[in-house]
């Protein structure tokens, strides 16, 4: 399994630049343990995390009804709730993500490590559901697909570290650009991607891909990520997360010495593959008023991320089938 190992690493590192543009390719490339060190600083350094957010989505059926549910120009109408969990640097992390209507949940999706369950749940007048699975089977084959996988959504928030060496999981480097598509300009961008072990096979599966901008060597400021492609465990892009309007966190600072980051504003598209169902189409999400320490009003993530806790009268559906043994 090593050599696999070792050969995954030769292949990501032979990926290269692809020159598309007058510019031509960096004449400077970090090592990867530099960008995964300086990610990994920035993640460390934040344990928890409660924020109101301003959420908009359109989601849709297999019918062809869609509806759109929010506001960009409204109040906050949901809650972003994050804590690390010590025993699993790179995760799973007690995580809620909830959205609200008139003060009542119209959908709300959780991890927690306890339970050893992740889950999404809809409730949008007389249409909704229950999505559930367990934490120790994302990825493995023959699942049943999720609207929106709760494990990756954390990964949005970069508070999560990235795996780095030689054995599973791991993180591989590519470079990448400069590009030009739709007539706009793309810097050069380094690439990581995750890579873990498939439950069930043990075959290496990509699990995300992570975009970082190309600076140059003199340049001090922060590689922060802007975009995030997530793979289904055929390889599929299922979404893409464009990231946006970073901010300093409150109090927090990294091992560096720089102030924690995290990405205020989030962009997400699902992407459309024949014969598979996508109830998500898009989302927005614009953070707001962020704390880092437990106070007054911010809520509580180990217990807004309990399934058993939260969860209302809907159906739910298993994606696997040891989900069942779990139920509650």
């Amino acid at each position: 399994m090593k050599h696999n190992v070792m050969l995954l690493l030769a292949v990501a590192a032979c990926g290269g630049c692809v020159d598309t543009s007058t510019r031509g390719c960096p004449t400077f490339v970090a090592p990867m343990e530099a960008v995964v060190a300086e990610f990994n600083a920035n993640a460390a350094a934040v344990d928890w995390l409660v924020a109101k957010a301003r959420i908009t989505m359109t989601v849709q059926n297999e019918g062809g009804w869609a509806y759109t549910w929010g506001g960009l120009l409204g109040s906050a109408n949901g809650t972003v709730l994050f804590e690390k969990d010590p025993r699993s640097p790179l995760g799973p992390h007690y995580f809620a993500f909830v959205g609200k209507e008139a003060s009542r949940p119209v959908f709300w999706l959780g991890v927690n490590p306890d339970e050893g369950l992740y889950y999404i749940w809809i409730q949008m007048g007389d249409k909704g559901g229950a999505w559930v699975g367990q934490t120790a089977l994302s990825g493995a084959p023959g699942q049943a697909a999720m609207p929106i996988d709760p494990l990756g959504m954390i990964s949005l928030l970069n508070v999560t570290e990235l795996p780095f060496g030689d054995q599973l999981p791991l993180a591989t480097l590519t470079v990448e650009g400069p590009l030009v598509r739709s007539g706009l300009r793309q810097p050069p961008s380094y690439v990581l991607t995750y890579i873990d072990r498939q439950p069930g096979t043990g075959r290496p599966l990509s699990r995300r891909e992570v975009y970082f901008e190309w600076t140059e060597p003199e340049r001090l400021d922060f590689r922060k990520p802007y975009k995030i492609v997530f793979r289904s465990p055929e390889g599929r892009r299922m979404m893409t997360a464009r990231l946006r309007d970073y901010t300093d966190l409150p109090d927090v600072t990294a091992a560096d010495g720089r102030p924690a980051v995290v990405p205020t504003r989030i962009e997400l598209e699902n992407t459309p593959w024949p014969g598979v169902p996508t109830v998500l189409r898009s989302m927005s999400i614009t953070l707001l008023e962020i704390r880092t320490a437990p106070g007054e009003g911010g809520g509580i993530p180990k217990e807004a991320s309990e399934l058993r806790r939260n969860l209302p009268d809907v159906q739910i559906h298993w994606i696997d089938e040891l989900s069942q043994k779990g139920a509650p």
